[in-house]
C-alpha cells in the first residue's frame, strides 16, 4: 500500500510541477496554453493507465476508528471489510465514491443496516438491489443492540454478505 500511495505522489508531483510550468510558460513569454484542459487530460491519462495495468488500489480507501465507531471512505478504490467478528453496540459507517466495496457479517448476527444509493448499486443481505433511494432493514434476534451499519454508495457498488 506504501509504494501504491508513493507512486501517487510522484505522479501527481510531476503533474503539479508541469502545470506550473505551463503557467510560467504562458504568463512570462506570452504562448498560450489550455491549462484546464491540458490538466483535465493528465488526470484522465493517469486514470486510463492505472486502469490498463490492472491496478486494484486506484485511488485510496481510509479508515478512521473511535471508541464505538469505524468510518471508511472508498474512493475510486475497492475494499472488503470484515465485521463478522463484532460484537456488542458499534457503528460502522462505509461510503463509497465511484468504488467497489464488500462488507462480511456473520449470519445471524444483531444488525441494523441504513442502506443509501444514489446511481450505484447496494446489495442487502437478503438480496435485494438499491440503485436509486434508501432501504432500512432489521437482522436478528434483537437488532437494537447489535452492530448497526450505515451504507451510502455514489456511482459505485457495495455488497453485505452474510458469511
Amino acid at each position: 500500500m506504501k509504494d501504491d500511495r508513493d507512486l501517487v505522489k510522484l505522479i501527481f508531483g510531476i503533474f503539479m510541477v508541469l502545470i506550473g510550468g505551463m503557467l510560467f510558460i504562458s504568463t512570462f513569454f506570452n504562448i498560450s496554453i489550455p491549462i484546464f484542459k491540458t490538466a483535465v487530460s493528465f488526470i484522465l491519462i493517469y486514470f486510463g493507465i492505472t486502469i490498463l495495468l490492472g491496478k486494484k488500489s486506484l485511488f485510496f480507501v481510509t479508515e478512521k476508528v473511535d471508541q464505538n465507531r469505524k468510518d471508511y471512505l472508498v474512493l475510486f478504490s475497492s475494499s472488503n471489510i470484515d465485521a463478522s467478528e463484532v460484537e456488542g453496540k458499534k457503528i460502522l459507517n462505509v461510503d463509497v465514491v465511484l468504488g467497489q466495496g464488500v462488507i462480511y457479517i456473520k449470519k445471524g448476527m444483531n444488525c441494523k443496516i441504513y442502506a443509501t444509493s444514489v446511481f450505484g448499486q447496494l446489495t442487502t443481505p437478503h438480496g435485494d438491489n438499491i440503485v436509486f433511494g434508501n432501504k432500512d432493514m432489521k437482522m436478528g434476534e434483537n437488532p437494537e443492540e447489535g452492530l448497526i451499519i450505515i451504507a451510502t454508495v455514489v456511482l459505485g457498488t457495495l455488497e453485505i454478505v452474510e458469511k
